[in-house]
């Protein structure tokens, strides 16, 4: 679950282009094709947003995430670090530099591929058992002061 909304709702727009083009895989979508999803997931963000005054904070998975998210707080009046608070998950210090009312943890992607590459191999080796797992706690950035948030988002 997104901001309320089931992660169905975005699959659901992929398998839609998907069956629209005929096509069976995810790589088999064009540019044409990513734009278009890209655009909807947007709006469906963009419209939930809008629905949910509740939401004060949302944590992004990956910088091109938040790239596309920044523009549409903007368009709804929202100010990052006083209205909503987002958090970002990246590999090299880039909101920091350019946008530090972004919070930003350091994922480490060493670590991440190292481990993912273990689970791939005893997936493979063990299909039976369930799949493997790894909980990291995230680097704090020096831009993220986690006791001084703003007031309005504790």
């Amino acid at each position: 679950v997104v901001m309320g909304v089931e992660s169905y709702n975005f699959e659901e727009l992929i398998e839609n282009y998907k069956l629209t083009k005929g096509v069976l895989l995810d790589t088999d979508l064009d540019e044409n094709d990513w734009d278009g999803l890209i655009k909807d997931f947007k709006n469906i963000v963009k419209e939930t947003l809008t629905g949910q005054s509740s939401i004060d904070g949302i944590i992004s998975c990956t910088v091109m995430t938040t790239v596309h998210l920044l523009p549409i707080l903007s368009e709804l009046g929202k100010n990052v670090g006083s209205d909503i608070d987002v958090c970002a998950k990246e590999r090299f210090p880039f909101f920091s530099l350019i946008r530090p009312d972004v919070l930003t943890v350091r994922e480490d992607l060493t670590q991440a591929g190292s481990f993912l590459a273990k689970a791939a191999l005893h997936a493979i080796e063990h299909p039976k058992d369930p799949p493997l797992q790894l909980l990291v706690t995230p680097e704090q950035e020096d831009n993220v002061q986690i006791n001084s948030l703003s007031p309005e988002h504790p």
